[in-house]
C-alpha cells in the first residue's frame, strides 16, 4: 500500500518543530472510538501516552497517517513544541474575558467554538502548566497537554482552520502575569525562590529518609528538573546538598545551628 500524502499543514508543523499526535475523529456525528458514552468525542488520543508520544519525526507521522487516514491531529504544547496556546471559547464569553489583556497579532486557528492563539513559550518559564478556565471561556494549553489543530474536525462539524498564518510571537506579559498569579497546583518554583525552596525540601528529605550525599543530590536533581523554572545548575545543587548535610550533622550530633 502506498503512503498517504502528508498535508501541507502537517508539513508546516514539522517545519516549525511542533510535535503532533493522532486523535479520534468524528464519525456520523459521534466519536470514531465507537463508545456511545465517550466523554471527549473526537478529542482523545488514538495512541498510548498521547502527548508524551508526540513527534515531528516524518517517518512516524507517515506511519500514523497510513494507519489512521481520517484521524484528527493535536499539537503537544509546552516544552514539547515550545508553544503555549490560549484557547478561547466564544460560547462561554471567552472573547469578553480577553478584552483587557491586549492580545498581540500571532498565529491563530479557528476552532470548533472559537479561536486558538499560539505563543512561544518563554524559556525562563519552561515549566508553565496547562490551566483550565483561567478566565471564563479561556483555557491555557502548556506543559502536560495538547491542542486540536488543522486539519482536524470538531464534533459539531466545524473544521479547524488556520485563521492567521504568521509565526507565533512570544507569550505576552499579560498572559504570563495571569498564569503566575494563579494558584500553581504543580508548585513550580521560579527564580528568587529556588535555592531556599530546594534547601527546605532537601532538608526534610534528609531528616526523613537518609543522610546520604549521593541519594540527597539525586533527589534534589529530580525536584530541580521537575519543579524549578529554569532549573538550577548542578554546582548549585551540590552546594545546597552540602549545606543540608552540614546542618543535619550538627543537629544529629547535639550541636545547635
Amino acid at each position: 500500500m502506498s503512503n498517504i500524502a502528508i498535508s501541507n499543514v502537517l508539513k508546516q508543523y514539522i517545519n516549525y518543530q511542533w510535535k503532533i499526535f493522532p486523535i479520534y475523529a468524528p464519525f456520523q456525528n459521534k466519536c470514531s472510538c465507537k463508545n456511545p458514552h465517550c466523554s471527549a468525542p473526537a478529542k482523545h488520543p488514538l495512541i498510548f501516552n498521547s502527548f508524551r508520544s508526540a513527534t515531528n519525526d516524518v517517518s512516524i507521522i507517515q506511519s500514523w497517517l497510513n494507519k489512521y487516514p481520517h484521524c484528527n491531529w493535536a499539537i503537544a504544547t509546552g516544552r514539547a513544541s515550545n508553544l503555549i496556546i490560549v484557547d478561547v471559547d466564544l460560547n462561554k464569553n471567552g472573547a469578553d474575558s480577553l478584552k483587557h489583556l491586549k492580545m498581540p497579532i500571532t498565529y491563530t486557528v479557528l476552532s470548533g467554538n472559537g479561536y486558538h492563539y499560539y505563543f512561544r513559550l518563554p524559556p525562563e518559564y519552561h515549566n508553565l502548566r496547562s490551566f483550565t478556565a483561567i478566565l471564563p471561556g479561556v483555557d491555557i494549553k502548556a506543559n502536560g497537554g495538547g491542542s486540536l489543530a488543522p486539519p482536524s474536525k470538531h464534533i459539531n462539524g466545524q473544521n479547524y482552520e488556520i485563521y492567521l498564518d504568521t509565526p507565533p510571537v512570544p507569550l505576552p506579559d499579560s498572559i504570563l502575569a495571569l498564569l503566575l498569579s494563579k494558584n500553581n497546583p504543580n508548585n513550580t518554583i521560579f527564580p528568587g525562590n529556588r535555592n531556599n525552596s530546594l534547601f527546605r525540601i532537601g532538608l526534610g528529605f534528609a531528616f526523613n529518609h537518609a543522610i546520604n550525599h549521593k541519594r540527597l543530590l539525586k533527589y534534589l536533581d529530580i525536584v530541580n528538573l521537575d519543579r524549578c523554572s529554569p532549573p538550577l545548575p548542578t554546582d548549585e545543587l551540590k552546594t545546597i546538598a552540602n549545606n543540608i548535610l552540614k546542618l543535619v550533622s550538627r543537629r544529629t550530633t547535639g550541636f545547635s545551628s
